[in-house]
């Protein structure tokens, strides 16, 4: 094994933004504005194993292979260095290495995730929301050792997410606690009594946060007696907002997913017909979103794909080209502007994501579709992973029957008048 490969007295002159191999598994790190640390890498036990060892200038390069060394021959006596306590120096629990918090993060999500031989897996989509964790929200903390985590760290990450998106919020915050528990608990076994706080405690965070709004905020909504005369007064406006409008209110999606809606995305169901494939980037929640779409919805994106200016792959493109999206506003001026739904004269006031209300109370009080079929509808399937792990199956075949009658439902007053008509 080839080690102590880096010359000692040219450290400062190895180029920026690039990691520098020293050997035996011994790295340094040097980032774009000059800042350097030491990593060491190796497998252990058949899973990759990844600790910082500090910065260049609190622990020279005769310090980092000394501490090198002892985790190789730890690890050939299949000891886990990241279990190592170094007493000396200061930090939480007299620690002056601990785990990345990005290595113990996908520790924890694969005991999370591990079930009995021969029973059921986890539920994809707890595997999906552990996984986005990882990957998305917890990225600010990967290359932190965890002894380092401080409670004003673990707030700075939650802070982006949560009054935007609470429920995801207060979830990734419980799994951030779990990670935590996992080391503190790994402390204690090793006679560690020293007092670590667990920084993810909502007694530890809550207080430096905004207070959550308790419930989502009411929007106006239609009532879905009222539907189908409106929907009958939106097709009559042949414009692209319209039919995304359309679109929207036929698939139960949020408006902005209908901005997004790209040519890629619709793709073959399973079982026959089509579906809207919604990339988790864009929904609310974070998880990829399966929509059975009806005959409708089918007809309205070939209708503006005939339309649309070539090389443009959005569904529904607004007035920019091809990089261009409809907005929230052009949609809700087709409803309180064209059609004059905005609670003057004789008509009520309506929202875009107010039909989302509207297709949950029609189809509570007028169908017998499940409440978990209605829910799903809507994608509010963000549940806890208990409650997921025993909601298997997404509901496609459904789904796809309650969108059906919902369709039927929206299109009722056009097909009465064009019934009408034909008697004449």
């Amino acid at each position: 094994m080839n080690i102590e490969l880096l010359d000692p007295a040219k450290l400062a002159t190895l180029a920026k933004g690039k990691e520098h191999n020293d050997g035996g598994g011994l790295y340094l790190s040097i980032n774009a504005n000059g800042s350097a640390s030491w990593k060491f890498r190796k497998d252990f036990r058949g899973e990759p194993l990844r600790m910082g060892l500090g910065s260049l200038t609190v622990r020279s390069i005769d310090e980092a292979r000394d501490l090198a060394a002892k985790y190789r021959r730890m690890i050939r006596d299949d000891i886990d260095p990241r279990l190592e306590e170094v007493t000396e120096g200061k930090g939480a629990g007299g620690r002056k290495t601990s785990p990345l918090f990005e290595d113990l993060f996908r520790q924890v999500k694969q005991t999370a995730m591990q079930r009995p031989e021969g029973g059921k897996q986890a539920h994809e989509k707890a595997v999906e929301k552990w996984q986005r964790d990882l990957d998305v929200y917890s990225k600010p903390l990967h290359g932190k050792q965890v002894h380092t985590i401080t409670v004003a760290d673990v707030v700075a990450t939650l802070e982006p997410m949560w009054l935007t998106i609470p429920t995801s919020a207060a979830e990734f915050r419980g799994r951030l606690e779990r990670v935590f528990r996992r080391w503190i608990a790994s402390e204690r076994a090793k006679g560690n009594v020293a007092v670590i706080i667990n920084p993810a405690t909502k007694e530890m965070v809550e207080p430096f946060l905004a207070k959550q709004p308790k419930g989502s905020k009411r929007r106006p909504s239609l009532s879905y007696k009222l539907l189908p005369a409106f929907f009958a007064e939106l097709v009559k406006i042949n414009t692209v907002a319209s039919k995304a409008l359309q679109a929207v209110i036929l698939t139960c999606a949020r408006t902005n997913e209908g901005f997004q809606m790209d040519d890629a995305q619709i793709v073959p169901a399973e079982d026959g017909g089509m579906k809207w494939k919604i990339p988790g980037k864009v929904m609310k929640n974070g998880l990829q979103a399966d929509v059975p779409l009806t005959d409708t919805v089918i007809a309205l994106i070939e209708q503006v794909k005939r339309e649309r200016p070539t090389g443009v792959t959005l569904v529904f493109p607004g007035n920019s080209g091809e990089a261009g999206t409809l907005s929230e506003n052009t949609l809700l001026a087709v409803v309180q502007k064209q059609l004059g739904y905005n609670g003057k004269k004789d008509k009520p006031r309506a929202s875009t994501h107010g039909f989302r209300s509207t297709f949950r109370s029609w189809g509570m009080n007028e169908t017998n579709h499940s409440r978990e079929t209605l829910e799903f509808c809507l994608h509010h399937i963000e549940g806890s992973d208990a409650e997921l792990a025993y909601a298997q199956g997404d509901m496609f075949e459904k789904r796809r029957k309650a969108l059906e009658d919902w369709e039927t439902y929206c299109l009722s007053a056009i097909a009465k008048k064009n019934s009408l008509r034909l008697v004449a």
